[in-house]
């Protein structure tokens, strides 16, 4: 295999990788630390023209090809997230050389020491929830002291019962979305001495699901266990029945990188 490109996982504060020894993205091949300056980035060799190809990700070849490489990728970064605080590359970060590596680096050498004093003590998790509205109607339905009454009022005849019963259970929806949206108000307002990162919100499941809320949130250590849980709280308290809420992590801060390019350099 031509090795005749660079790829980068991640780049932290120099000596902190001292006998780093994983397998990179392409199978078999080794992770090396590239010193720049004051800056240690982690990378390895892959061929050129198999990162250069577009790569259509919905198609099971192209699937075939990616997934093994992004799991590696992966379990590099979080290693190296592991041992210290890292600024991570995105999958797919490829270079021509050490050098261009090292060009990058230098010209953002104070952006990545503040990032790594940012994220010093903290890790960014996910925070998610969903509901199923029809479920959750239902259960408003027969809950909610309101709607119950108006149910049981229901006049007898088919045709007047018929629309009367849509327009009920219209406002059971409506009040479950209500509800929701509460929710996710709730835990954003709780993790707000946080930074908070917006990031979009999935198609409904097969199973009817909506998610409603989906963060990324950089937590200090010693403090997300109980934001957490407050965040789990206020969104059960606000939120419509059976509201699913997720905290996922400790990840690597990607959603909180800065952005890095040679624009202006010289």
């Amino acid at each position: 295999m031509n090795l005749d490109a660079v790829y980068l996982y991640a780049l932290a504060r120099r000596g902190v990788f001292e006998g780093l020894d994983l397998e990179g993205v392409e199978e078999g091949s080794r992770v090396t630390v590239l010193a720049c300056g004051g800056i240690d980035a982690i990378v390895s060799g892959v061929p050129r023209e198999s990162y250069e190809a577009s790569r259509d990700e919905s198609s099971p070849a192209e699937l075939e090809w990616v997934v093994p490489r992004a799991l590696r990728h992966d379990h590099v970064v979080r290693t190296a997230a592991s041992r210290a605080p890292v600024l991570p590359a995105r999958f797919g970060a490829v270079f021509s050389s050490e050098e261009a590596i090292a060009r990058l680096v230098t010209y953002h050498e104070n952006t990545i020491i503040e990032f790594i004093d940012l994220i010093t003590g903290k890790a960014e998790w996910s925070v998610r929830a969903w509901y199923d509205p029809e479920a959750a109607a239902d259960q408003l339905l027969a809950a909610d002291p309101g709607l119950a009454a108006r149910h049981a009022r229901l006049p007898a005849s088919s045709g007047a019962r018929f629309f009367a019963e849509k327009r009920l259970r219209e406002d059971a929806r409506a009040a479950a979305r209500g509800a929701a949206r509460a929710a996710a108000r709730a835990v954003r307002a709780g993790l707000a001495s946080s930074d908070v990162c917006e990031v979009s919100l999935r198609r409904p499941d097969p199973s009817g699901r909506e998610m409603i809320l989906n963060l990324a949130c950089l937590l200090d250590d010693s403090q997300a266990a109980c934001q957490l849980a407050t965040a789990r709280d206020l969104a059960l308290a606000a939120g419509p029945p059976g509201l699913e809420f997720e905290a996922d992590g400790p990840w690597p801060a990607f959603h909180f990188c800065p952005a890095l390019n040679l624009d202006g350099a010289a």
